[in-house]
């Protein structure tokens, strides 16, 4: 359970450009309706406008990318955006799409061998791993070789265990983004050669990794930075395979300790891309860039935004035994019909500001739709607060006793007023006394 982070101060860069275009929609109106007389003090309203809006673009900061996003994978929320929803070239960002696919296909004990048809499907001059025609690998070798080098033979050869061909695979590809909801992106081909059909977004890409990360051997290839594929019939020596991705190098300038996973890709038409996960005690990260100008300028704003979101953040884990419960008694005509027992049955996690002492937080439990005395429409949130400032909430679960006889419950149920209960109530006694001195023998 994750609850759901209200936070006052907060300002996002998506927040920020918005409040930006509302200030430029109120200066024009102001220019519209000034007088000419008026002009001069116009002039330095609209001075002091672009003045401020320029402080606001610089208290936070901007990847020079073309898009960028940074979420909380714990709860989803957004922690920083820049055209998250636009479309980009992929690059070899899409392999990671394809490697999530073999996990739930193929066995990794399993073993592939490197057919003619899979040979002559890639380029052999670049990406690629050196993979002899009928050389054999078992499927863990040839997901971590793909996810750690963006290795083409390999992907071709799981592309085929997978579909039988390449054609087939990019058709479940395509079906597949339908499934992880990946509504703005479309593959043309396997490898993540440029095209201008094959597109994606920030978003999709965020949605991509987490819906991998569901199975945990994938999770696991994702953060794995070395790897060692053993001889095979084919190769006498080891294979020493070493992910390369600048945010992930401990020698690059681009380097952040905390980075738990990444992929980075560049080419000259689709610019840099980089996906990558970070983490910090409970605080876990995801960010993508797209279309950079350079390898180098991608992996740079991945290194800014994952210290953006790794200072301006922290998670809080809460046990939900710690909460207790909160008992809500339900009445219909002074009838004690119901109790709503709410509780949280499993520990969650808040996201909070970095600068939010956990020892100060207070919580209470807001009870809502109570004016329903309906316990089914009853809810209840926990709601986290600091220095009286709503910080975060989450729906609690509930429980719903029945307390009074079962005929009433029955009745009200049905919407019978009471009159009519007590009417029948009467009648039921009269009938049971009538019948009762009928058949009892006289004193």
């Amino acid at each position: 359970m994750c609850i759901t982070p209200v936070f006052a101060q907060e300002s996002t860069q998506s927040q920020s450009q918005q409040e930006e275009k509302n200030e430029t929609k109120q200066d024009d109106l102001k220019k519209e309706g000034v007088k000419k007389e008026d002009k001069k003090t116009d002039e330095k309203q609209i001075e002091k406008s672009e003045q401020k809006k320029k402080k606001k673009s610089n208290d936070g900061f901007e990847v020079e990318a073309q898009a960028g996003l940074l979420i909380d994978a714990n709860s989803g929320k957004i922690l920083y955006a820049k055209n998250e929803n636009e479309q980009y070239s992929p690059n070899s960002l899409s392999k990671i799409l394809e490697i999530a696919m073999s996990f739930n296909k193929l066995k990794p004990q399993d073993t592939l061998t490197m057919s003619n048809q899979a040979f002559k499907s890639y380029d052999h001059e670049k990406g690629v791993l050196w993979i002899q025609l009928g050389e054999t690998l078992s499927v863990k070798d040839l997901q971590y070789a793909t996810m750690i080098t963006g290795a083409n033979d390999t992907l071709a050869m799981l592309a085929e265990g997978v579909a039988q061909s390449n054609t087939e695979f990019l058709k479940t590809m395509n079906r597949v983004t339908k499934n992880y909801k990946m509504s703005d992106s479309h593959f043309e081909n396997i490898f993540g050669i440029y095209d201008e059909k094959q597109v994606t977004t920030c978003v999709d890409l965020s949605k991509m990794l987490l819906e991998g990360f569901k199975n945990k051997s994938f999770k696991d290839c994702f953060e794995t930075r070395k790897y060692t594929i053993e001889p095979t019939n084919l190769q006498a020596n080891q294979r020493m395979l070493v992910n390369s991705a600048p945010v992930w190098d401990k020698g690059n300038e681009c380097y952040v300790e905390e980075v738990t996973g990444a992929m980075s890709s560049y080419t000259k038409q689709g610019g840099g891309a980089v996906i990558a996960t970070a983490k910090k005690g409970g605080l876990n990260l995801v960010g993508v860039i797209l279309n950079g100008q350079t390898s180098l300028s991608a992996n740079k704003d991945m290194k800014e935004m994952m210290k953006y979101g790794l200072s301006k953040y922290q998670t809080l884990e809460i046990h939900g035994e710690d909460i207790g419960e909160k008992r809500v008694p339900i009445y219909r005509h002074r009838i004690h019909m119901n109790d709503v027992i709410f509780h949280v049955d499993s520990n969650f996690t808040a996201l909070l500001p970095s600068d939010v002492d956990p020892a100060s937080l207070t919580t209470n439990i807001e009870i809502l739709n109570l004016e329903t005395n309906d316990p089914d429409k009853i809810q209840a949130e926990l709601v986290f607060q600091y220095n009286g400032k709503e910080m975060a909430r989450c729906q609690m679960d509930k429980q719903v006793i029945y307390t009074a006889p079962k005929i009433f419950t029955r009745f009200f149920k049905s919407g019978m007023p009471v009159l009519d209960i007590v009417s029948i109530v009467v009648l039921v006694l009269f009938v049971f006394a009538f019948v009762a001195k009928k058949l009892l023998p006289p004193q």
